[in-house]
């Protein structure tokens, strides 16, 4: 009964009940519905993110894409000067699989010289984008055995740091480096400086922050922005390791990526392929902001943030460990208002169709970015601006403007479960088996039409399919719920039952003796009833011999 194992977590016939020793049961929870339960179904029919697009792209995905030239374009003012306060440039670009799917480039990169409008290749400074270097270098000297724990205070890499935190009741893990950052530590927002002049080292820092009050928040309870928190972890994991941060970053992240746009340094260079923002007809000067660079000194462009986006999707580049990436896309943290997850450095937005949108903003002055992806789609986002701008709504608006065309497109594209090597009649039948505790069961396995119109070998239930086999080879196979809309049930027994994904092993034989035609005898699931055995009926088995499929 495979829909039972699905919604339940185990096998259990009609008089079986759960056992709520081993089975977590739902709780109610009032912010989910009115009615005060947990949803009625969990959003499971996700489409594949590793297919091809059909070429050319359907009308209504087209038009959706073309239309974010429009909102892109609605957001600047090219004139000069502008009057209107809007940034007079913005560039874009939106990758599926690491391959442009659209761009958009609206405005004027120097509205002054009427240049036109910007490119691909055109700098813009990033602003907190920044932020995401200084936490992939701590996780990649985790990886190399430098930073022994990413729970570790910062105090053992910097002995001298003290700073108060009149919240908390930690002995060892107050201002971790997870919590830095990931904006938990409750720490101030700015350092002991102005954060447009902070040429200062880490020495005075610590001694100028031995004099504030201290923390706002006890760690772990509430987001709190701090660039303070960002700088401190950048330059303090810097000095442990006796380079400078900006070195440290592009030797062994930006190159290895291959950002070859992306640095710290305006030099003249940089500075002719930016564009320029301006304040009225005064010109917005690019600054060093010293010691705060970590949390923002950085500039980049829309090619590299699309190879920074191939990185984090794990589709190219390698900078460690790829079980660190994967954890650097899971969020720690939900806000109250239930809109936003917090990450590191990841503001984690919940989009219209379910999908999470992670995010991260910039804005200094003269410049607004934003960079975004969808790990379950495999698309990558980044926007740049001349100016103030509210980058965060606009990500999410860009976003689902087009994902429901895109995700329709990619249902239509999805392959269907894999069938084995073997003859799929082979498979067909009914399996029973005795379990203790949980008494007889029946699972049948067909051969029937998927809803694109392939065919797939299929768990049934009462003439109901209830789950597809996807084959890695003639003895093993996966349970999936390709095409069968959401999970029957709501996330947490999803996450219970713990059997989407499940394995079957197949007992395949040679009949006569090991001579003649293979046999399937029965199958085992050894990850939710280890040690049973559903054996096909004799009925089916001898009629597997004469009988083809038709």
């Amino acid at each position: 009964m495979f829909s039972k194992l699905l919604l339940a977590g185990a096998a259990i016939s009609a008089d079986a009940q759960l056992n709520p020793r081993f089975w977590p049961r739902p709780q109610q929870n009032s912010l989910q519905s009115s009615a005060g339960q947990l949803p009625t179904s969990c959003p499971n029919g996700r489409p594949r993110a590793d297919v091809e697009l059909p070429s050319p792209l359907p009308s209504d995905l087209k038009t959706a894409l073309d239309g974010l030239w429009s909102l892109l374009n609605s957001t600047v003012d090219p004139a000069y000067p502008a009057v209107s306060g809007k940034p007079q440039a913005a560039a874009m670009q939106i990758d599926y699989r690491g391959q442009k799917l659209t761009s958009a480039f609206v405005g004027d990169k120097d509205p002054k010289t009427k240049a036109g409008p910007p490119d691909a290749s055109t700098i813009f400074r990033i602003g907190s984008v920044s932020k995401i270097f200084p936490v992939l270098m701590m996780y990649q000297l985790h990886d190399r055995g430098v930073v022994e724990s990413l729970d570790d205070p910062l105090s053992k890499y910097a002995p001298d740091f003290e700073y108060a935190n009149v919240f908390s009741k930690s002995k060892k893990h107050q201002f971790t480096l997870r919590q830095l950052a990931s904006q938990l530590s409750g720490m101030q927002r700015e350092l002991p400086c102005f954060m447009f002049d902070c040429h200062l080292d880490t020495k005075e820092i610590l001694k100028r922050l031995k004099t504030s009050p201290g923390a706002q928040f006890q760690e772990f309870t509430q987001p709190s922005y701090s660039n303070a928190a960002y700088a401190l972890l950048g330059n303090i994991l810097a000095d442990y390791v006796k380079m400078p941060f900006a070195e440290y970053v592009q030797k062994n992240i930006l190159e290895p990526l291959g950002m070859h746009n992306t640095g710290f340094v305006y030099t003249d260079d940089v500075q002719k392929r930016m564009a320029k923002p301006y304040t009225g007809t005064t010109f917005i000067p690019n600054s060093d902001i010293g010691y705060n660079g970590p949390a923002g000194q950085m500039y980049s462009n829309v090619e590299d943030l699309m190879v920074l986006g191939r990185y984090y999707l794990g589709i190219a580049g390698e900078i460690f460990d790829d079980g660190l990436r994967m954890e650097l896309l899971t969020p720690g943290f939900i806000w109250r208002d239930g809109s936003f997850l917090q990450g590191s450095p990841w503001e984690t937005q919940r989009l219209e169709g379910n999908w999470e949108m992670l995010a991260k903003g910039g804005n200094v002055p003269g410049h607004s970015t934003g960079f975004a992806i969808i790990p379950a789609l495999n698309l990558t986002f980044a926007a740049l601006w001349t100016g103030a701008f509210d980058e965060t709504t606009t990500m999410a608006k860009a976003f689902e403007h087009f994902l429901p065309q895109f995700t329709d497109a990619l249902f239509k594209q999805q392959p269907p479960p894999a069938l084995p090597a073997l003859e799929p009649s082979l498979y067909v039948g009914d399996y029973e088996a005795t379990v203790t505790g949980l008494g007889h069961m029946v699972m049948s396995i067909v051969y029937e039409k998927l809803p694109g119109g392939a065919y797939g070998i299929a768990v049934k239930e009462n003439g109901v399919v209830t789950g597809w086999l996807n084959f890695h080879d003639s003895t093993k196979a996966q349970a999936v719920l390709v095409g069968m809309g959401d999970f029957p049930a709501n996330c947490f027994m999803e996450m219970a039952g713990a059997n989407v994904n499940s394995w079957f092993v197949f007992d395949v034989q040679k009949s006569w003796g090991g001579y003649g035609k293979e046999k399937v005898y029965s199958f085992e699931m050894p990850g939710a009833l280890y040690g049973v055995k559903f054996q096909k009926t004799r009925m089916e088995v001898e009629m597997n011999e004469t009988t083809a499929l038709v």
